[in-house]
């Protein structure tokens, strides 16, 4: 399920719209969908339509395999571990920016810079299979 929010931040009135007005979204492989982001500020309004498909979209795994890795601990303030060695690690926040990326043959990473808050960890192992899993920065 994916939910549609307004950043607020910005100093403008905006509203998502996805299928008839819903901020929420139920998510089946290979859907389609239909959009708007209507925008007011300063009294300006903008309108824009948009139209994405859902495809091959993962947050945890159930591949037995790939259950055996593990991330500790988690929340994290300094360091982050594997239960395995990592070949390739991106870090994104939870709107999809990516935050950083990583070329390692370690078992673990320094996370110290990252700001407080909760991102997305897609770590390739060097079998080259990937996980995505969840990670809390303190």
């Amino acid at each position: 399920m994916f939910r549609f929010q307004t950043n607020t931040s910005l100093g403008c009135d905006s509203r998502w719209g996805i299928n008839e007005g819903c901020d929420f979204l139920n998510y089946n492989n290979g859907s389609s969908f239909t959009g708007f982001v209507k925008a007011v500020y300063e009294g300006n309004i903008e309108s824009q339509s948009f139209s994405f498909e859902v495809g091959g979209v993962m947050l945890d795994v159930t591949d037995s395999k790939l259950k055996s890795l593990s991330m500790f601990p988690n929340p994290a303030k300094d360091i982050l571990n594997f239960s395995e060695e990592i070949s390739n690690i991106k870090i994104t926040d939870f709107s999809g920016k990516i935050i950083k990326q990583i070329s390692t043959s370690e078992k673990s990473i320094n996370v110290s810079k990252l700001a407080k808050g909760t991102y997305i960890i897609s770590a390739t192992t060097k079998t080259g299979e990937t996980i995505n899993k969840k990670f809390i920065k303190e």
